[in-house]
């Protein structure tokens, strides 16, 4: 399989609140940072195949920018975007994420993969994630009442051009404080598997508590 497996990333966070909460990260620069580190580590790890892609929208030191360079095979810091960072830097989380993923797959081929696998920065696969249950032409989502995880899903390439619209879609309604998670859930709804345990974890970012599916 060739996949394209992207990380959204915001290391270096502003310091304005979000809807639900006015602490923006609980981490330091230097704690998100090396949180990345192991998303990567753990996708080299469990997906040692996939072309990994690295999607940063904060300003960063040489040396960190450098390190994450060559630790992806794609990396693309949006911070001199001012169209993407006026989505990062808003108070709608979602909009963020879905602003760099659609500047990338807008401007990019991406026909040439059989899937896109996304997660958010700071989070890792675990040791126990299993690559082969995500093989096949299907989406592939966490599901949690009237919403979706947007921490971790896959997009087949049958749905490559529903995705950027669905995104195009988030960013057009973002202001008007509708949640990504549901959003994404009632525009995908019935064309995905909802896979209860997928086995990723992480920190939240406003109040570090673990998360884990």
């Amino acid at each position: 399989m060739n996949d394209l497996f992207i990380i959204t990333s915001v290391i270096n966070t502003p310091d304005s609140p979000w809807t639900y909460t006015k602490t923006r990260s609980f981490f330091s620069k230097t704690e998100r940072y090396l949180q990345t580190i192991e998303t990567i580590d753990s996708i080299r790890k469990m997906i040692p195949n996939a072309t990994l892609c690295l999607l940063e929208c904060s300003s960063l030191d040489e040396i960190m920018t450098d390190n994450l360079k060559s630790k992806s095979d794609i990396f693309m810091n949006y911070y001199d975007k001012s169209d993407v960072k006026l989505y990062v830097n808003s108070i709608y989380k979602g909009a963020g994420e879905s602003a760099q993923i659609f500047e990338y797959i807008s401007n990019n081929d991406i026909k040439k993969y059989d899937n896109i696998f996304k997660i958010c920065g700071r989070y890792r696969l675990k040791e126990d994630f299993c690559y082969k249950n995500f093989i096949g032409a299907y989406n592939i989502f966490h599901e949690s009442g009237g919403s979706i995880s947007t921490v971790f899903y896959k997009i087949n390439s049958n749905y490559f051009n529903e995705y950027k619209e669905n995104l195009k879609h988030t960013l057009d309604i973002y202001n008007q404080g509708k949640q990504y998670e549901v959003t994404m859930f009632n525009l995908f709804k019935n064309k995905y598997i909802h896979y209860p345990k997928i086995n990723v974890c992480g920190r939240v970012g406003v109040d570090g508590t673990l998360w884990e599916a």
